[in-house]
């Protein structure tokens, strides 16, 4: 009988330590899938964070990009107004000294010189164009009707004279004088400022 204890002890212990080994391998399938399982949900969290920091650095690129382009927006029109205004104030400034020079000796004879260069360049006969205010004295200039014939335009508002001859024409007034010069100071002055932002 102590053989056949012995007999089913040995086997009981077999069977134990066959359990145990199945039991030590499936604890480390467990812990195996445990830790792959782990590796997973750290590598969705880690995923997880990587998306989310990227949306808020879109977020906050796309807000600085925001202000940055409102306030290049904002300079750009204070810029741009700041030059309509500077030019407008030199330009008034030189209207009120062409309208004061108008009224002057000085600006009479400028008409008579203006007859006399547009008669050397077309030749006679001649249609002189003035604003009612210059129309006397361009009257009294032009005295001969064989060489001038005299008109009155609205289209002359500051002052000078245009001539018209067979289709050409030379004008020399201030108002286009004015145009022409407002023009390339925009150009030479304004051009570039503003450009850089």
């Amino acid at each position: 009988m102590a053989k056949e204890e012995d007999s089913v002890s040995r086997f009981l212990h077999s069977i134990d330590k066959y359990a145990k080994r199945k039991q030590n391998k499936i604890i480390e399938e467990i812990k195996q899938i445990e830790k792959e399982r782990l590796k997973k949900e750290e590598q969705k969290i880690v995923e997880s964070a990587r998306t989310l920091m990227m949306s808020e650095l879109t977020n906050v690129k796309t807000e600085v990009f925001m202000k940055v382009s409102n306030a290049k927006s904002s300079s750009v029109q204070k810029i741009s107004q700041r030059k309509a205004d500077i030019e407008n104030e030199i330009f008034e400034s030189c209207e009120y000294k062409i309208r004061e020079y108008t009224k002057s000796d000085e600006y009479k004879n400028r008409l008579h010189l203006s007859v006399d260069l547009a008669l050397k360049k077309l030749d006679a006969p001649l249609s002189v164009y003035a604003r009612n205010e210059d129309l006397n004295f361009v009257n009294e200039i032009c005295s001969d009707s064989t060489k001038y014939e005299v008109h009155v335009s609205d289209k002359i508002k500051k002052g000078g004279l245009f001539f018209c001859k067979d289709g050409v024409v030379l004008d020399d007034t201030f108002d286009t004088s004015i145009s022409n010069q407002r023009k390339c100071f925009s150009e030479k002055y304004f051009s570039k400022i503003g450009d850089s932002l």
